[in-house]
């Protein structure tokens, strides 16, 4: 083999270094604005509220799945449907959200519906902390980090266009879906809208 077809080669082989090493710094810049944006948001959340209660939405509205701390002391329990929250009508989880009073110390004055009877119950809010707020909210983050750093692997790994490039993508995706799947109020507000773009965008990749 000449100088002259050894010389393009090399050439050919730095570009795609070049390449594989840009995708991962982009990658790696992806994944610590988003970890950085979540755990600032995670660290207010700490400061917040622990409500002590779960809910899932189902075909009689949002009803309790899980109830702990003061909210089981102050008498709401597993089961109940929440219908009004501070004098507010509730039918999805946004107007639960839009409802709730956050400042801690502060209170929520809720009527929910127990065995075809409404009945009214007040629960003061208590601060959640930081090791509640990780354990409630940090392992989706932690999961949805796993799968990037997954797919950054194997992009590493293998040529880095095709297939692998797909796959980093995919991963990234999942890293956005899953980071935002579970979360309390985020800001700035978009954010709340990251995991449906995500859902959006893993049918095309």
């Amino acid at each position: 083999m000449s100088a002259e077809q050894v010389k393009p080669q090399q050439a050919a082989r730095l570009r795609y270094l070049d390449f594989r090493a840009a995708v991962l710094s982009l990658a790696l810049l992806f994944a610590l604005a988003v970890s950085g944006v979540y755990i600032a948001n995670l660290l207010d959340w700490a400061q917040g509220p622990d409500f002590g209660w779960s809910v899932s939405f189902e075909a009689g509205g949002l009803r309790l799945v899980d109830v702990s701390g003061v909210a089981e002391r102050m008498g709401l329990e597993v089961g109940d449907y929440f219908r009004k929250i501070n004098g507010l009508d509730i039918a999805s989880y946004h107007e639960l959200r839009q409802g709730l009073v956050r400042e801690v110390p502060g209170v929520n004055d809720y009527v929910i519906e127990r065995d075809g009877q409404q009945l009214e119950i007040t629960v003061l809010n208590e601060e959640l902390g930081i090791g509640n707020a990780v354990i409630r909210f940090g392992l989706t983050w932690l999961l949805g980090l796993f799968f990037l750093i997954v797919g950054m692997l194997v992009f590493a790994m293998k040529p880095a266009t095709g297939p692998p490039l797909t796959f980093l993508a995919t991963m990234g995706a999942f890293f956005l879906y899953i980071t935002f799947s579970f979360t309390s109020k985020l800001e700035p507000p978009w954010l709340a809208h990251t995991s449906t773009l995500a859902t959006t965008l893993l049918p095309a990749l």
